[in-house]
């Protein structure tokens, strides 16, 4: 799907029979879900603990202990947060999803078969 996101400039996805989304490959991609700003600083768990305050959702990813994934504030703000308590940061990258992930998002209800949870 990776090429495909590349290479087409539009999406059109069926599902049952019926037309689920028909647009821009970039809205289809960018309408799929939160965005997520990826964090790296020396100072993770004080920073980690402001963003919660601010009502940002953490999720582990990287590096233990210094590398974070952000969801709820915009890289901006999270950089605004930082400056204001004095945190360094090392990185501060907004990730943006891939066509796979919208997708599965999409169609998670669409589908006729469905493997079953083991018990």
């Amino acid at each position: 799907m990776s090429e495909m996101a590349l290479t087409a400039d539009h999406v059109i996805v069926m599902g049952r029979g019926r037309l689920l989304r028909d647009q821009s490959m970039a809205s289809f991609i960018a309408d799929s879900g939160a965005e997520r700003v990826r964090v790296r600083s020396p100072e993770a768990g004080t920073l980690r603990e402001l963003l919660v305050r601010e009502g940002a959702s953490i999720h582990e990813a990287g590096e233990p202990g210094t590398t974070f994934e952000v969801e709820g504030l915009a890289s901006e703000d999270i950089g605004t947060a930082a400056r204001r308590a004095g945190v360094t940061l090392y990185e501060l990258a907004p990730m943006t999803g891939s066509l796979e992930e919208a997708y599965m998002a999409l169609t998670q209800d669409a589908v006729e078969f469905r493997a079953k949870e083991a018990a």
